[in-house]
């Protein structure tokens, strides 16, 4: 689909991402997984490889967001 294109040329020309999330039940969601798995393919072209990432979160929980990270 064109956004996802648009979405993997964003991340092809970024020098380093930065991903902030939410926890849902002890993970993250869904969302995010399917953006993540956009971006590492297809096989051989996994543009967040060598790619420098900061992943963060927000949690009202005691625990934070350790399931998410």
């Amino acid at each position: 689909p064109d956004v996802v294109e648009e979405f993997k040329e964003s991340i092809r020309n970024a020098e380093a991402v930065v991903l902030i999330t939410p926890e849902y039940n002890r993970s993250y969601p869904g969302v995010l997984k399917n953006a993540i798995d956009w971006g590492s393919r297809p096989y051989g072209q996994n543009l967040w490889a060598k790619k420098p990432a900061a992943v963060l979160g927000a949690s009202v929980g005691s625990i934070g967001t350790f399931g998410a990270q």
